[in-house]
């Protein structure tokens, strides 16, 4: 009977344990615990399983008990993060309206198993300068422990993160802490794309999507749509522009672009004034210019977002960006000579910007030259490395699947360098991920959420 009754009590816990994870990851109310708990016994009499359903009764799910298991739950994450090996972290604090930091880590284990997650949220009092982000910082690392395993720190590249005298990334540095620091690279794909400006044909664009669209001449958009539906369009509207947005050039010109030949055909007398435009042969050819390069630009920034990537490979596909830009425009029978200084513009942007993210050692170390160019701690380990017969075998392995088949005990050194490489964050994307989240849990009905159980529900 005490067997039975201990059994019955774990399975309680178990289930309890469960039921908060899920309520925890759905980002629901952790009140809404007993109404799980009602509509689960209702279903388990319903198939009559009365059973069952008084198991379900033992299962306390009151707001109280949900918020101490989530907060059992994220302790025991906590341990695993701290435990773990070498790490990096995100930093942002414009997420929150009410000046909150957070801090995001990317933990890799000895057995290059990858763990990304928030770390803490520290509310900024009075000031959110860099001395104010330095000091909630320390005081957290404070109760890890050192800085030792820390290989890089991420930000938004605001001031008060980056700043030459009295931002947080200097004041750490100069406090003794070694690490590598660095602008999120989808913030900087962002900037970059900045530059390449076609101004006369954006404006077009725009002016054109306006009139469609604007509530004055709101006749004129439903006939537009109207069309479309009637024809079978690919789009069924123009998308506004906004310069908020990073892909909103991109999509907005991807639209227009298929349904040129709608807006001439259907608005001769509402957009008299720009129908002009779009017959003209150059307007065209800078429009589909500006559309295809806003094209590679989305895919590369959809291709940097997502979560625990990694930070090599990231800038590994700049050069793919570059490389099919340039074949396009030499395998083309159309002259693109005038659009020439803006490609060369644009690739010197990305240089500029990613000039320290080249690393094409860490994907092909075998065949890499510039050995005596590596710190000397690695030379000797690399010379072995490429006269290695078993990973020569291995050759076509790239990236971190190859760094995975060296021996720690034959390449100690690199083995050390390799789980640092990795550490790094590819991008800030789990921050910016964390807005819509944040949005969705922060609510009118939920404006009681402490940092602590906001922190633990994130």
């Amino acid at each position: 009977l005490l067997k039975n009754a201990s059994t019955s009590q774990t399975q309680s816990i178990t289930t309890l344990y469960i039921i908060s994870l899920v309520i925890a990851k759905a980002k629901k109310n952790l009140s809404e615990g007993e109404f799980v708990k009602h509509c689960t016994i209702q279903m388990t009499q319903m198939f009559g399983n009365k059973k069952l359903a008084m198991n379900f009764k033992n299962v306390y799910l009151s707001h109280e008990t949900v918020t101490k298991h989530v907060s059992d739950l994220f302790e025991s994450t906590e341990e695993i993060i701290i435990v773990g090996g070498v790490f990096s972290l995100a930093l942002d604090k414009n997420t929150d309206i009410n000046d909150k930091l957070l801090i995001f880590v990317h933990v890799i284990s000895n057995r290059f198993e990858v763990c990304e997650e928030l770390l803490r949220i520290v509310s900024l009092h009075r000031t959110t300068k860099g001395v104010d982000i330095f000091t909630a910082l320390k005081e957290m690392m404070d109760g890890y422990g050192s800085f030792g395993k820390l290989s890089c720190v991420v930000t938004d590249g605001a001031l008060a993160m980056c700043g030459h005298s009295d931002g947080f990334i200097d004041l750490y540095k100069r406090s003794g802490v070694d690490f590598v620091s660095f602008h999120c690279i989808i913030h900087q794909e962002s900037l970059c794309r900045k530059i390449l400006v076609l101004k006369e044909v954006m404006d077009t664009v725009v002016k054109i999507t306006n009139l469609i669209r604007s509530n004055s001449r709101s006749l004129s958009h439903r006939t537009f749509v109207t069309f479309l539906e009637e024809v079978d369009a690919e789009y069924g509207d123009l998308l506004f522009h906004t310069k908020v947005h990073w892909m909103s050039r991109g999509k907005c010109l991807e639209y227009f672009f298929s349904l040129r030949k709608r807006n001439r055909n259907t608005l001769q007398n509402t957009l008299l004034p720009t129908r002009a435009s779009l017959k003209m042969l150059i307007f065209l050819c800078d429009l589909t210019f500006l559309m295809d390069i806003s094209q590679h630009m989305i895919w590369l920034n959809v291709q940097l977002q997502g979560r625990e990537k990694k930070l090599f490979p990231n800038s590994s596909l700049l050069c793919k960006v570059f490389r099919a830009i340039l074949k396009e425009v030499f395998t083309k029978k159309v002259s693109f000579k005038k659009y020439n200084k803006h490609i060369q513009l644009l690739i010197g942007k990305f240089k500029d910007q990613f000039m320290n993210f080249y690393e094409h050692f860490f994907n092909n170390p075998l065949y890499s030259a510039g050995v005596e160019y590596k710190p000397a701690v690695l030379q000797l380990e690399l010379c072995e490395l490429q006269a290695d017969d078993f990973l020569k075998y291995n050759s076509n392995v790239r990236g971190i699947d190859f760094w995975t088949l060296l021996s720690k005990g034959k390449f100690p050194n690199l083995w050390k360098w390799t789980l640092k490489m990795c550490s790094m964050f590819g991008s800030m994307y789990i921050c910016e991920n964390m807005i819509s989240t944040m949005k969705l849990m922060k609510s009118k009905k939920r404006n009681r959420l402490t940092d602590d159980n906001l922190q633990h529900l994130l």
